[in-house]
Parts: structure tokens; C-alpha cells; sequence
């Protein structure tokens, strides 16, 4: 079985992440000025919320460091989903990302945009991200929410 290229750096960048800590900028600096040029104004957004199962269990079970390369690989790697289907980061809360599709203008695209986000983001946790975890960390599930609305 041949690994594609993508899968293969999203690979390499998720065992660097495991040794150096996550690659990029994971500020919401770009969400804020979309919402800032939307400001007093109503917007059609996509809502999208991708969650990691069973995270107060991996707090108690886990070394802090541990615990931190989880969350870091999993924030990086969901940001940069989000990133790569047009939408934009809105906040991390807790071990959670919030993400936002702009809707205003063709809202079935942005719908579709956020449920192939989702599908990468399952396809990566289960393709990618535990095989590598495997025997490392524990492997790790996830949940995710998409609304629309102004």
C-alpha cells in the first residue's frame, strides 16, 4: 500500500510535533480581522466545533508532557483542516478548536466546505495521527458539531 504525499508530511509533521512542539502559529489572528470587516454587520456563518473524546480521562492518566504533545498535534492538525477548506480559526477552548466558514455569499459551499473538513479531520485522526501515537500515546477520538446560521 503506497502512502500519498500529504499523509506522508502530515506524518513527518505530527512525529516533529511529538518532539518540538507544534510547527506553526496557532493564533486567531486571521478570524479577527474577517470579523473585524463584518463588525455591526449580520453574517451567515458556518459554525464548525471538533472536540477530543474522553480528554478529563487522558488528564488523569497522563504525564503533563504528554498530555501537551495530544493537544498540541491535535490543535495544529485541526487548524490547519480548517485552514486548507477556506475556513478560519475562531478559538481553542479548552481541547477544542472553533472554526468558522463564511457563509454570506454562497452558504451551500460553505456547508459543504465544513463537512468535508470534518471527513478530513476523522480521516486524519484514524489514518495519520493514531498510527503514529501507536505504542507512544494513547489513541484519541473525536466529536464534531457544524451549525449554520447568522
Amino acid at each position: 500500500m503506497s502512502t500519498s504525499p500529504l499523509i506522508k508530511n502530515i506524518q513527518i509533521r505530527v512525529e516533529r510535533t511529538l518532539k518540538q512542539g507544534p510547527p506553526i502559529d496557532l493564533s486567531t489572528i486571521k478570524c479577527k480581522q474577517y470579523l473585524r470587516r463584518h463588525i455591526n454587520n449580520k453574517t451567515r456563518l458556518v459554525v464548525l466545533c471538533v472536540d477530543l473524546v474522553g480528554s478529563t480521562k487522558l488528564t488523569l492518566s497522563l504525564t503533563p508532557q504528554e498530555l501537551i504533545s495530544i493537544i498540541n498535534i491535535f490543535s495544529t492538525e485541526m487548524s490547519m483542516i480548517i485552514s486548507g477548506y477556506g475556513g478560519y480559526v475562531l478559538k481553542y477552548v479548552g481541547d477544542a478548536v472553533i472554526g468558522i466558514f463564511p457563509a454570506d455569499f454562497d452558504s451551500q459551499k460553505a456547508c459543504i466546505n465544513s463537512i468535508m473538513c470534518a471527513k478530513t479531520m476523522i480521516n486524519i485522526i484514524t489514518q495519520v495521527i493514531n498510527p503514529v501515537f501507536n505504542n507512544k500515546l494513547p489513541l484519541i477520538e473525536i466529536k464534531i458539531g457544524i451549525d449554520l446560521g447568522d
